[in-house]
């Protein structure tokens, strides 16, 4: 999910002294192989929500771009996630969001929005990239895939501000406040070979 200008970035870990990582309920290298808390699956983000109508409906409706008055690109990204993400928690299917935060150099002359973390003396610009993923189910059994990815500044992200799950889910993973969270990125670092 990264172009080559682009580095990966860790943020702070929250709490990083009182994480709890527990110990296997067998220590043999060959037992911790066949459970699943340390795969994907095991430390990954769930939540489920009630459909109010099906896929298909959904994918009539998503927006290619954000209804109401014209905003800057990052502005434009935010509700742009947040409008698709308002459709897809009510229709029927499955969505999967990966996530990406990383820095990238600020061009000559750019003006970073409030809160976007331009580091005066290197000139690098915190952004997040979400790409979302969705299998939207029929009631006749049909299915369709659709797919976008949103880049935007860390601070056009973070002032979205949403109560919706899938956005305190992605803020906990940016942060790790919680073991789960610790757990999900130490794991997708493992099978990105990303070291601290």
């Amino acid at each position: 999910m990264l172009s080559e200008h682009e580095n990966f970035i860790w943020f702070q870990i929250r709490n990083a002294s009182t994480r709890y990582e527990p110990r296997p309920l067998i220590e043999d290298a060959a037992a911790e192989a066949h459970t699943s808390r340390e795969n994907d699956d095991a430390a990954s983000f769930y939540s489920l929500t009630a459909a109010g109508y099906s896929g298909k409906v959904c994918v009539e409706k998503l927006p290619d771009t954000p209804s109401g008055p014209s905003a800057p690109g990052v502005v434009r990204e935010a509700d742009r996630l947040v409008g698709n993400m308002r459709l897809l928690v009510e229709s029927t299917g499955e969505t999967v969001l990966e996530v990406v935060s990383f820095m990238v150099r600020a061009a000559p002359g750019d003006s970073a929005p409030e809160g976007s973390n331009i580091g005066q003396p290197s000139g690098q610009l915190i952004r997040i990239r979400i790409q979302r993923s969705t299998m939207h189910r029929w009631e006749d059994g049909g299915q369709q895939m659709t797919r976008t990815v949103c880049c935007m500044d860390i601070g056009a992200f973070l002032a979205i501000k949403s109560p919706a799950r899938w956005y305190a889910d992605i803020c906990d993973l940016l942060e790790r406040r919680s073991d789960c969270a610790v757990l999900h990125v130490n794991v997708q670092a493992q099978i990105q070979e990303i070291d601290d």
